[in-house]
Parts: structure tokens; sequence; C-alpha cells
């Protein structure tokens, strides 16, 4: 479920005293009401090399590994309530099955959550989101109706997803896209920080700290609008544990046990003030590392490189497919 950003209010303190002027304050402008579309193009190469495991060391029978697909999905966005504290109640929705291009061999398959067969979880999917002021997603509704649409009762992908659409896996996720804005005022080359978690699926969960810049204002037909730029680094990685509670144990044949990812990354965000939203956004991230996943008959020696670059353009209206 790949990083999707929404605008937050640019206000210009003209009428405060000289020593203040320059300085913006950023905050989610929401309207009750209020309805827009978000594309998301997810674009994943890796490479995982993988030791034969019947060997300790590499050799001649190493096996390779190369992946390189697109993932498209399409979010509408509309504003339920707006309360006087300045948060609000968002429902997400997914307007369109997701697609998974392999971009290697140029061939369409389904989302990988869902599965062949009927789209099952695609479009009409919906969470509701709580979120605070300064974009931080406090609470989410609707993940058990999103896991039977996903999973249905087949246990094994149920077990498989869970984890996944927990509520504190969505909120971590959603805050990790919305929860970038800085705390009171802020001028023109300021920066700040904050750290997030991001679940990795099946892989485990980074910590990742980062770095915010308010650019000011942009140039040429980016005029109008505000610009902030980040970079990333990657500060710890967790596998899952295999068991996380009585009767929570994954059922995913193939589990990582260990690893030692890094990486770092960088983005930006375009936003239209006077709307107060996201006009588009780009990220992109770059992890490596060693990695050992175990099953019931092997232990299998990997290192993993990976590039994710992402890029999310908000609209009014929902184009033709």
């Amino acid at each position: 479920m790949r990083r999707i950003g929404l605008c937050g209010l640019l206000l210009v303190a003209l009428a405060l005293p000289a020593a203040a002027r320059g300085q913006a304050e950023l905050a989610w402008k929401w309207k009750e009401g209020d309805k827009f579309y978000a594309k998301t193009e997810t674009r994943v190469k890796q490479t995982l090399l993988v030791e034969d495991p019947r060997r300790e060391l590499k050799d001649a029978n190493d096996r390779e590994v190369r992946q390189q697909f697109k993932h498209t999905v399409w979010l509408s966005y509309a504003v339920r309530k707006v309360n006087k504290d300045g948060s609000a109640e968002i429902l997400q929705k997914v307007e369109r099955d997701p697609v998974v291009k392999d971009e290697k061999e140029d061939v369409e398959k389904r989302d990988v959550l869902l599965g062949p067969g009927p789209a099952r979880g695609g479009a009409g999917a919906e969470l509701v989101l709580h979120v605070s002021p300064r974009g931080e997603v406090t609470k989410v509704q609707g993940q058990d109706k999103l896991l039977e649409r996903l999973a249905g009762t087949e246990t094994s992908k149920r077990e498989a997803v869970r984890a996944a659409l927990s509520e504190e896996s969505l909120k971590r996720a959603a805050t990790a896209a919305l929860g970038f804005l800085p705390e009171g005022k802020v001028k023109e080359g300021g920066a700040w920080t904050r750290t997030a978690a991001l679940d990795l699926g099946a892989l485990g969960r980074l910590g990742v700290e980062y770095r915010y810049t308010y650019e000011g204002k942009g140039k040429g037909d980016d005029k109008n609008l505000d610009r902030i730029t980040f970079t990333s680094r990657v500060k710890d990685y967790k596998p899952h544990a295999r068991d996380e509670g009585p009767g929570r144990g994954r059922s995913l044949d193939t589990q990582v046990v260990q690893g030692e990812l890094t990486g770092e990354g960088s983005g930006s965000f375009a936003f239209d003030a006077a709307a107060g939203r996201l006009v588009r956004a780009r990220t992109t991230l770059k992890l490596s590392g060693p990695m050992t996943f175990k099953n019931v008959t092997a232990t299998y020696r990997t290192r993993l490189t990976q590039e994710q670059t992402s890029q999310t353009t908000v609209m009014d209206k929902l184009p033709e497919k």
C-alpha cells in the first residue's frame, strides 16, 4: 500500500509585525462535503541475490532474481465532518481496481494482495480516517470490512494480511503520508524533522527519520504553489515475529527471520494554498542489505537491493479510463 499526501494551508502573516513577515503557518485545510481524487503510480526495481540453501558461502549456485513492476491505485477522499479543533473525518475509497504491471515482461496482473479471480477488496473498498490538524491519523475505521473483501473466509489469506490491515498499521501508513507539516509557523528555508514506522508487509517494518524543508513559492508554472522538500534515512529495521500472541501466528510459508536493511530517500510536495490541497508529490526510497528467509525445509541467505519511486497527482474529477 504504497504513500498519498494532502495539502496544508499556507497563511502569510501580512498583518503581523515586520519581524514575523515571511513566515508561513502550515495546517490541514478541510472543507466539509469536499471531495477529490488521487492517482498514485509506484515503480519498484529490485534484485534479490539468493544463496544456495545447502551451502554456507556464496558460489556459482547463487541465484539472482530481478523484478521491475509498476503499481497504480486510484483513491477518492470525501470530507465527512470537520471538528472545532480542526480535525476531520475523511472517507477514503478505492475507485478502481489496483493494477500491477510487470514492466520487465510487459504484462498486467491483479494486485498482489487481491490474488487471482474477482477483485475482492478492489474498487469500492473504504476506510474512515480521523485526522488531526497536523495530519496525524488518530483513528481508522472499516478495516474489518476491508479484511473480509480481501480474504473472505480463506484462513491462510486472512492471517497473511491481518497485520497489514490492523488499525495500528493503517494509522502508521496514513500518518506517514499526511503527517509531515511543521508545528507552528515556519520561514522560507526553515526545516523540521519527524520519525515514522513504515510497514513492508511480509518483509517487516522500517523506522525512518525525515527532514523537511519549506522552500517557499515555486517558479514558472508553479509560482502560485508552495513547495516542501525532504530527505529520509532508515534508522532501524525489524522483521516480523513468527508469532504475535496467542492465535496470531503468521501462516506465510516463508518468513524473514533476520535482516539488516539500510537506506535513504528524498521527495517533494507541491501545494495549492488557496484550495488547501496537494497538486502533486514525488518520493523515492532506496533499500539494501542482507536478509535471511526460512521455511519448514530450508534457510535462504539473500541480499536485497530495492528502489521505489512514487508519483501522486490530485484532481477534482476522475478521468475516463
